[in-house]
C-alpha cells in the first residue's frame, strides 16, 4: 500500500569582460598610475579569427607606442582528451597627464561576422609624488618568497620608525613599509575577520620572507593571492607608492576577551645602485652597478576585542553566521521497503565547517542509516560562503499511517 510522508526539520541554527557567447575581450589596464608615467593598457580576444581591431579614442591620454599585435596559442592533452585555445592581443603604452579620473573607452572587433565590443574601465591619474625612485614601472610585479604564509570599522596600521629601521642603504621607514589591516576590531565568537597586509615602497623591491606566527585564540584559513605580485600606484601620507596586498587571511576568534594579532617581522630584498662603484668602470669591467641589500619590517601589533555570544541553546555547534536551511525529499510515496533521500541544505556565509549535522526524529520502525555531508562552500573575504548538504537515507518497515493517511516526521 503507498503511504503519503509529510517531513518536517526541526533545526536551529545561530545567526552571528563583455562576452558574445564563448568569445570575450577583456580589457587590462592598472586602476590607478602617476602623472607623466607610462603604462600599457591591453585588449585580449580568445580567438584568431577576428577582423577590424578598433581602437577606443585614447583623448586623455598621448599614445606612445600601438596598437602592436600579438598571438598566443595552447594545446593541452590530459588522459586522451585534448583541448586547444587561442587569442590575439592587442597593446598600447599611453602616457598620462593631468591628474583626474578618466574613462577608456570600448575597443571592438569583427569575429564571424559580429562585433564584439570589450567594457569601458576606468583609469584614476594621481598627481606626481614627492620623494623616492620607483623601481620598475607602474604596475610592475615581483615574485614574493612569502607565499603559502601560514566591532565594527576596520583597524590599521603601519610601523613606526624605530620597528623598521633599514639594515643598510639609504632605505627609510617612509620608503619601505607595510600596514597591517583587520576589517573589525570589534567582534562576537567565531565572527569572521578579514586580516589584510599590504605593502608600500618606493624602492625596487624584489623579494620578502616571513609567515604569520601562530595566533592564540584564533582559526585561519589563508586567501589563495598570485605568486607574483602586481603593484598599483597608491596615494599614502601625500606620496605616490607603489602598493600591493601581500597577504590575507580569514580570522574566527575561538574565545572571548582581547585578542592579540603579534607584530611580525619580514626580511625584504631591495635592489640599489652600489654607490662604491662607478657606473662607467663597472660596465667595461663587466661589473654589476647594483648592489643587494637586505631590509627588515616590522608590523604592528593589532588588538581584537572578542565578545562572547548570547545565550547558547545546548546542542549549539558553534557556526555562527548568516544561513538559511531548505529540506527536500526523493519521494512523497512509498511502499514498504522502499528507499527514500532526505535532503537538508544549509546554504549562507560563516563558518560553515562548524555546521553540525541536523538531527532528523524518524519513526521507530524506519531503518536509518548515517547522513552523507557534502561541503559545497568556498573560502571568501566575508567567510566561508556556499552550501552545505546533509543526505539522509531511510527504509519504511512497515505500514504505518495517522488519523490522516500520513506519517510525519519531526
Amino acid at each position: 500500500m503507498k503511504r503519503i510522508l509529510h517531513i518536517f526539520i526541526c533545526m536551529l541554527l545561530s545567526v552571528g569582460a563583455f562576452a558574445d557567447g564563448d568569445v570575450t575581450f577583456k580589457v587590462s589596464a592598472p586602476s590607478t598610475v602617476e602623472a607623466g608615467g607610462k603604462f600599457r593598457v591591453q585588449f585580449t580576444v580568445n580567438t584568431q579569427n577576428v577582423s577590424n581591431f578598433v581602437a577606443p579614442d585614447f583623448k586623455d591620454f598621448d599614445v606612445i607606442y600601438g596598437p602592436a599585435t600579438s598571438s598566443q596559442s595552447s594545446f593541452q592533452m590530459i588522459n586522451g582528451h585534448t583541448s586547444q585555445s587561442s587569442s590575439i592581443i592587442y597593446t598600447f603604452v599611453l602616457l598620462s597627464d593631468a591628474p583626474g579620473t578618466y574613462t577608456i573607452g570600448s575597443a571592438s572587433v569583427m569575429v564571424d561576422g559580429k562585433t564584439v565590443k570589450s567594457k569601458p574601465t576606468q583609469i584614476r591619474v594621481l598627481a606626481a609624488g614627492a620623494g623616492g625612485t620607483y623601481g620598475g614601472a607602474s604596475g610592475g610585479g615581483t615574485s614574493g618568497g612569502a607565499s603559502g604564509n601560514k566591532g565594527n570599522g576596520s583597524s590599521s596600521s603601519r610601523p613606526s620608525a624605530s620597528s623598521s629601521a633599514s639594515t643598510g642603504g639609504a632605505i627609510s621607514v617612509s620608503d619601505l613599509f607595510m600596514t597591517a589591516t583587520a576589517s573589525r576590531t570589534t567582534v562576537h565568537e567565531q565572527e569572521a575577520i578579514l586580516l589584510t597586509y599590504k605593502i608600500y615602497t618606493l624602492v625596487d623591491l624584489t623579494q620578502m620572507d616571513g609567515k604569520l606566527p601562530t595566533l592564540d585564540g584564533f582559526q585561519i584559513q589563508e586567501i589563495p593571492l598570485p605568486h607574483t605580485k602586481e603593484f598599483t600606484v597608491e596615494q599614502y601620507n601625500g606620496k605616490n607608492y607603489r602598493s600591493v596586498v601581500w597577504s590575507q587571511y580569514l580570522l574566527f576568534p575561538q574565545k572571548s576577551g582581547n585578542l592579540t594579532i603579534p607584530s611580525i617581522t619580514y626580511e625584504g630584498v631591495v635592489v640599489t645602485r652600489n654607490r662604491i662603484i662607478d657606473p662607467i668602470e663597472a660596465f667595461f669591467n663587466g661589473q654589476s652597478g647594483y648592489m643587494e641589500v637586505k631590509k627588515k619590517i616590522t608590523t604592528p601589533a593589532l588588538t581584537i576585542h572578542v565578545s562572547p555570544l548570547p545565550t547558547k541553546p545546548a546542542d549549539f555547534s558553534g557556526a555562527v553566521g548568516k544561513f538559511t536551511a531548505t529540506s527536500s525529499i526523493s519521494t512523497k510515496e512509498v511502499d514498504a521497503n522502499d528507499a527514500v533521500t532526505l535532503k537538508v541544505s544549509v546554504k549562507g556565509s560563516g563558518n560553515m565547517k562548524l555546521i553540525a549535522t541536523p538531527e532528523v526524529n524518524f519513526p521507530k520502525d524506519f531503518e536509518t542509516y548515517d547522513a552523507k555531508v557534502n561541503d559545497n562552500f568556498q573560502l571568501t573575504r566575508t567567510g566561508l560562503a556556499g552550501t552545505k548538504d546533509f543526505e539522509y537515507l531511510f527504509v519504511p518497515r512497515r505500514h504505518l499511517r495517522n488519523s490522516s493517511g500520513e506519517i510525519h516526521i519531526f
